[in-house]
């Protein structure tokens, strides 16, 4: 069952290893960037509406490119953020680790995919494709940046006002999309992991969000 989960995706363009039956974290990823293109819920698990929209003969493809030149197939967030505080809301199980949600950079309006794969003070993230890497990228004007940036984290169609940066650092476990460990994605009062302390301009990117209608 997993290999023919794994030909489809292969053949719709969002699975790019090798057809093992396997159903590890790069197939997770996979069917996690389809379901965001089908208008999911994008968790990376196999339901019955999952499947039935892969094998229909409409099943959206990943036309972006796979070398990491093409732009990420995520839709940009429209309207207005609404704020979650990191410790005192739900945003910690609404973008759990093993969620994939959509990421809109509020200067740019460039639009991508992150996974969150760890973090406990705040949400460590990677891309979920080389595409979405590349939309990343060009969001930070071609170079990687521990700037702050404002964005929106849009999960089942609710856009969260949070702060990021673009430094690749750390482990990564999502192969193939360009991107070498993982980057971070802060939301009100979140803190960071080396000195535990809330970063005054993650904060301020966060309040920018706030006052952004995209």
């Amino acid at each position: 069952a997993v290999k023919k989960i794994q030909s489809r995706l292969k053949e719709l363009g969002y699975f790019s290893g090798s057809i093992g039956g396997n159903f590890l974290s790069l197939t997770q990823s996979a069917v996690a960037a389809f379901q965001s293109a089908a208008k999911l819920t994008a968790n990376g698990v196999v339901d019955y509406k999952t499947l039935e929209a892969m094998f229909d003969d409409d099943a959206p493809k990943n036309t972006s490119s796979s070398g990491g030149t093409g732009n990420s197939t995520a839709t940009p967030a429209k309207g207005k953020a609404i704020e979650m505080d990191w410790w005192k809301s739900d945003i910690q199980s609404i973008f759990a680790r093993g969620t994939t949600a959509t990421i809109t950079d509020v200067a740019t309006g460039l639009s991508w995919r992150e996974k969150r794969t760890g973090g406990t003070n705040h949400a460590d993230v990677q891309p979920v494709t080389a595409a979405d890497t590349a939309a990343l990228k060009k969001a930070y004007g071609g170079s990687w940046s521990w700037n702050r940036r404002a964005i929106f984290v849009t999960i089942n169609g609710v856009n969260y006002a949070a702060s990021m940066n673009g430094m690749p650092h750390g482990s990564g476990s999502i192969s193939g999309n360009n991107f070498d460990g993982h980057h971070c994605i802060h939301f009100t009062n979140s803190r960071t992991h080396g000195s535990n302390k809330v970063c005054s301009l993650h904060q301020a990117a966060i309040k920018k969000a706030l006052a952004a209608t995209l």
